[in-house]
């Protein structure tokens, strides 16, 4: 375990869902750890950056609630929602199992907040600088339409000839600021959806969806 999510799950015992303050955080990581008021900085700092806690005012934060990719809710014996769509709880796995570190941005992780369910969906998948070509490989092989860095055209061409498939954008990135055990934060997916749409890079197409 890294040295930031091991102070990460300090300060998650601790303070549980309450707000805390850079003081409460030094004192107790000072105690657990012996850390120095600038390496408690630059930790509050980064988790924030990486989502794992949310900054509430100048000096405070807490721990930020995540959504688990497998979460769903049931509404009945004949009705089940899923916050994340279940075919990317066989994708996240599948891409675990061979190593690939990844991140789930976009429309995808913002699932649950629909107001209308979409037909199908375009993913976009972060993976790391050089992982690419296996990713696509991969997923081909799992029997899904998969696509390396496409640009719009490309995606339009893939949507006409698989009408009926979602379809899988992979793009590979240095980092993957944001990520969460496979999952954008929402303010990261947020900035992915509004760039590869604004950009034209990935289309958003109405007649996708139909009323829940």
């Amino acid at each position: 375990m890294k040295w930031e999510e091991s102070a990460f799950e300090v300060l998650k015992t601790r303070f549980g869902k309450r707000i805390f303050s850079v003081k409460d955080a030094l004192a107790v990581l000072s105690e657990k750890k012996k850390y120095s008021r600038g390496t408690v900085y630059r930790l509050l700092h980064d988790l924030n950056e990486e989502g794992f806690l949310e900054r509430v005012g100048r000096g405070f934060y807490r721990i930020r609630e995540v959504l688990e990719l497998k979460e769903k809710v049931t509404v009945s014996d004949k009705l089940t929602l899923e916050f994340i769509p279940g075919l990317l709880t066989n994708v996240a796995d599948l891409l675990e199992n061979k190593g690939i570190e990844f991140m789930i941005t976009r429309a995808t992780v913002l699932f649950r907040f629909y107001h209308y369910l979409p037909r199908r969906l375009i993913h976009l998948i972060y993976v790391i600088k050089g992982a690419g070509e296996n990713t696509v490989t991969i997923l081909r092989e799992s029997g899904l339409r998969a696509l390396l860095n496409p640009n719009r055209g490309e995606i339009s061409l893939a949507l006409e000839n698989f009408p009926e498939r979602d379809i899988f954008v992979i793009r590979e990135f240095s980092e993957l600021r944001g990520n969460i055990n496979g999952i954008a934060c929402y303010e990261c997916a947020l900035v992915d959806l509004y760039f590869e749409s604004t950009r034209e890079r990935i289309p958003i197409v109405l007649t996708f969806f139909f009323a829940s």
